[in-house]
C-alpha cells in the first residue's frame, strides 16, 4: 500500500486521469497473454476512451529475434535511466495494445503504485523512431503514438 491508496476514490481517480498521458508507464494485468500476467505498459497515446499502449518485455522472444523487420522495432530501455524498471527491458514497438481508459484508470486508482512514472525524452525519441518502422502497426496508430510522444522529446 502506498500513501495515495489512502485518499478518497474521487481524489485517486482525478490524480490518475491527470497522469495517464503519453509517456506514462503503468503496471497492469494484461489479459492478452496466454495466462494473464502483470506487464509494464507505456502510454503511447490517449484517443478518446482508448489508450494505445506499448508493452515492455524483459526479453525479446525468439520469433521477433528471427525477424529483422520486428527486431528493429524493439527499443532497449535501461533500468539505470528508466528508474521505474527493475531491470533492463525492451519496448515492443512493433505493435500497440488498445486499452480502455476507464479500466486502466480504475486499476491504477485501486492500487496507486501501478502508476510507475514517466519515460525520459531519450527513450521517447527511440520509441518514436521504432514506431515509424512498424509495418505491423496501422498507420493511424503509428501517427497517434508519434504525435503523442514527440512533444516529450527534449
Amino acid at each position: 500500500m502506498v500513501l495515495g491508496d489512502a485518499f478518497p476514490l474521487e481524489v485517486r481517480l482525478a490524480i490518475v486521469e491527470g497522469r495517464l498521458t503519453p509517456g506514462a508507464v503503468v503496471y497492469l494485468t494484461m489479459p492478452f497473454t496466454p495466462r494473464p500476467k502483470d506487464k509494464y505498459v507505456i502510454v503511447g497515446a490517449v484517443e478518446g476512451a482508448t489508450i494505445l499502449g506499448i508493452v515492455i518485455n524483459s526479453e525479446i522472444n525468439a520469433f521477433i529475434s528471427e525477424r529483422a523487420e520486428l527486431l528493429r522495432c524493439q527499443v532497449s530501455l535501461s533500468a539505470a535511466s528508466e528508474t521505474m524498471l527493475e531491470h533492463d527491458s525492451h519496448a515492443a514497438c512493433h505493435e500497440c495494445k488498445h486499452l480502455s481508459v476507464e479500466s486502466v484508470t480504475e486499476a491504477i486508482a485501486e492500487q496507486m503504485d501501478r502508476y510507475r512514472g514517466r519515460l525520459t525524452g531519450s527513450s521517447c525519441a527511440q520509441i518514436v523512431a521504432a514506431v515509424k518502422h512498424a509495418r505491423t502497426m496501422s498507420r493511424a496508430d503509428q501517427e497517434k503514438i508519434i504525435n503523442g510522444l514527440t512533444p516529450l522529446i527534449g
